[in-house]
């Protein structure tokens, strides 16, 4: 079963706490999603960094055929 919180008088107050709860909620997350992707871009420029052997295909062929 369920436990319901009971703190609130009215259904209006509880409306009101959970529209509160959800714009948190939404900050959060976008928050998070901000955070993400300075974290992939961190990520790539390392990457780029220690991958210091550019391949360049020009010095390469498929043989002599």
């Amino acid at each position: 079963m369920t436990n319901y919180d009971f703190e609130f008088k009215s259904l209006d107050e509880r409306i009101a706490h959970l529209e509160q709860q959800v714009k948190f909620l939404e900050m959060e997350r976008v928050e998070i999603i901000n955070s993400m992707c300075k974290f992939e871009n961190n990520m790539s420029t390392k990457i780029d960094k220690l991958s210091t052997a550019k391949y360049n295909f020009d010095n390469y062929t498929l043989g002599d055929k």
